[in-house]
């Protein structure tokens, strides 16, 4: 059992290094690709977008993202808070760049909107 808990801990840190780098960002362009396919009607191809009407929805669903899944649980919240993750998103927002003000956006909704939100 302490094998698979420090392998489980060993794979959370790597990703929540990963999503603190650079996947924040990643989840950005990966969110607005699913928004312009789900609701324009426009399909990625190899090299350019194409409208299809078969493949028009007026649903689309966000992917994953680490940080809302964690806060669903209290050990998740609790690891979050531990790794000042609310403090770095906070400074995103203060950023130039668009695309970080956007991924530290993204990252809060997603955390706000689990059931523990950001009580704790």
């Amino acid at each position: 059992k302490q094998w698979y808990q420090r392998r489980v801990r060993g794979f959370l840190d790597s990703e929540m290094e990963r999503w603190k780098t650079f996947r924040c960002v990643e989840y950005v362009r990966e969110v607005e690709m699913v928004i312009l396919e789900g609701l324009t009607g426009y399909k990625r191809g190899e090299a350019t977008f194409r409208v299809t009407k078969t493949s028009w929805s007026k649903y689309c669903f966000t992917p994953v993202h680490l940080y809302g899944e964690m806060a669903h649980t209290d050990c998740g919240i609790e690891r979050l808070s531990r790794e000042k993750v609310f403090k770095s998103l906070d400074k995103m927002l203060d950023e130039k760049d668009e695309t970080l003000v956007k991924a530290a956006a993204w990252a809060i909704g997603h955390i706000a909107s689990s059931s523990y939100g950001c009580l704790r």
